[in-house]
């Protein structure tokens, strides 16, 4: 069997390789916007790189996905990473025999998926362990482009606190969360920089494939679309009745065909592996409660990625979205947005994106959303002002497109001093 020394030092590089760790499920489309556009990022910059991801054995690599010169890494799937191991070796790569030393035997670790470092999400002590290995051996470790906390448990506190002294670089995506870091958590201000998220970069298809995909969904003509995204998990995520949260979205969507007769399309930018978590089944239920309606179209998606996803949405005259990625798809394509909250990270991104005096007016917390009538009666002066807010994008987006590409240049240093 391959073993391969894990000691300090005792790296070999051949060529580049940069690992991203910390990315949940690849069929939440906001994951697959972080990774499609950092991988797009990191090619132009470092093209003969190669480029790994941990991800969970029970995802699938998306089809969509292949080809795009991504190495997928189960994280305990060992057989695997042997099998890697030596299809790399042949190519005259680096060798490693799975997750764990692959980690070890990087030039950089890329600690990525938005939110992930927060009390929100149970799983971020199974991210450090991770990064704690990659420190261990040496490897530089850089948290890019996060929104981090706040965290409700000192243990939480303390295990992030301990592997962010120790990293080469900190990337926060929002003013909030560099607060929070530089402020409350204590660290040092020359470790930590403010960028923007990373997918305000995520392109959309070449025209004549956005084309077809607008004219399968009727996205065609004068017709006019407003987007929505709901999210299966905020309900439970914020603590809100899930009755209400339903009753909410009803009631926008009737506003939206009744008295705005425009079309709406419902994105379902989540589809997990349980109940819980899957977006096609707010959207599925959503629609059961609206009845027939021809003007009301649902992405099937179980093959639309995110690139896909954001070129329909950016065909949309609004977008209302409680998923933080479709939020970005529809800002970062100048399409007024209105976002519904739970976190820091809605907050953060849209002060940071809109600025003083708008953003306000184009984010909801979700208690405020599903609390009485505020749901239609915002989405109402959203859409009167759209004119007005697309103004502030197209003002505002060269400076968030430009910190979103510092997360990139970031990279290209640390690669030099590893």
């Amino acid at each position: 069997m391959l073993t391969i020394d894990c000691t300090p030092g005792a790296r070999a590089e051949i060529i580049p390789t940069i690992i991203f760790s910390g990315l949940t499920s690849l069929n939440n489309r906001g994951v697959e916007a972080l990774l499609v556009s950092s991988t797009a990022e990191l090619q132009r910059r470092i093209p003969d790189a190669s480029i790994q991801v941990l991800h969970r054995p029970v995802d699938k690599e998306p089809a969509r996905l292949r080809g795009s010169g991504l190495v997928f890494v189960g994280e305990h799937d060992r057989a695997r990473g042997v099998r890697a191991t030596v299809s790399r070796l042949r190519a005259g790569s680096k060798a490693g025999d799975g997750a764990g030393n692959l980690l070890c035997r990087a030039d950089l670790v890329i600690a990525s998926g938005g939110d992930t470092f927060s009390h929100h999400y149970p799983g971020m002590h199974g991210h450090l362990r991770k990064l704690e290995r990659a420190l261990h051996a040496g490897v530089p470790v850089y948290f890019m482009g996060l929104s981090v906390g706040p965290f409700s448990m000192q243990a939480d506190t303390d295990a992030w606190t301990a592997a962010a002294r120790r990293a080469s670089l900190i990337t926060v995506r929002e003013e909030i969360s560099y607060d929070y870091v530089v402020g409350r958590l204590g660290i040092p201000a020359a470790l930590v920089e403010r960028t923007a998220d990373p997918a305000f970069l995520l392109e959309t298809p070449d025209p004549d494939a956005l084309d077809r995909l607008r004219a399968a969904h009727g996205m065609s003509g004068d017709v006019a679309f407003v987007g929505i995204a709901p999210s299966q998990s905020i309900a439970r995520l914020a603590g809100i009745d899930p009755e209400r949260h339903i009753a909410a979205w009803v009631a926008v969507v009737r506003y939206l065909l009744d008295d705005l007769g425009v079309h709406v399309l419902v994105v379902p930018h989540a589809h997990g592996r349980n109940a819980e978590a899957d977006d096609r089944v707010i959207a599925q239920e959503l629609t059961r409660r609206i009845g027939s309606d021809k003007r009301v179209t649902v992405v099937d998606g179980s093959e639309v990625g995110a690139v896909a996803y954001k070129g329909l949405l950016a065909g949309c005259q609004l977008v209302v979205a409680e998923r933080m990625h479709a939020a970005i798809a529809g800002l970062s394509s100048s399409v007024p947005t209105v976002a519904i909250g739970y976190s820091t990270k809605a907050a953060g991104i849209i002060r940071q994106v809109m600025g003083a005096g708008l953003d306000d007016r184009v984010l909801l917390s979700v208690e405020r959303f599903t609390d009485g009538d505020q749901a239609p009666t915002f989405v109402a002066a959203a859409w009167d002002d759209r004119a007005i807010f697309a103004e502030r994008l197209r003002e505002r987006l060269p400076e968030i497109k430009r910190l979103a590409g510092r997360n990139f240049d970031a990279v290209v240093t640390l690669m030099a001093r590893s």
